[in-house]
């Protein structure tokens, strides 16, 4: 799903990005609020295919060539303002 990134925040348990679903706002409702379309994104750092699939999505990103820890990937990849594709398998079910 195309989300943008609102806030982030990083643990030792886990990842966690509040985002705007942009697929819902954009192919589902033009007049939606942004503000209705928010969710979060939860990798936890116990599960190794959710580690790799963050280190995937963060070297997908030019800007992270130069990092040397996944933290400082993270810090750049899921800045607050950037537009990603993540997969919704990630996203906190309500």
């Amino acid at each position: 799903m195309y989300c943008e990134i609102q806030t982030l925040e990083i643990t030792k348990d886990a990842v966690k990005a509040d985002v705007i679903d942009l697929d819902e706002v954009l192919l589902n409702g033009w007049d939606k609020d942004f503000n209705a379309a928010t969710s979060q994104m939860v990798f936890p750092l116990e599960s190794r295919g959710a580690r790799v699939y963050l280190y995937k999505i963060c070297r997908s990103n030019k800007k992270t060539a130069e990092c040397s820890t996944m933290e400082e990937m993270v810090n750049i990849a899921l800045a607050p303002g950037t537009i990603i594709n993540i997969s919704s398998n990630f996203m906190v079910k309500e």
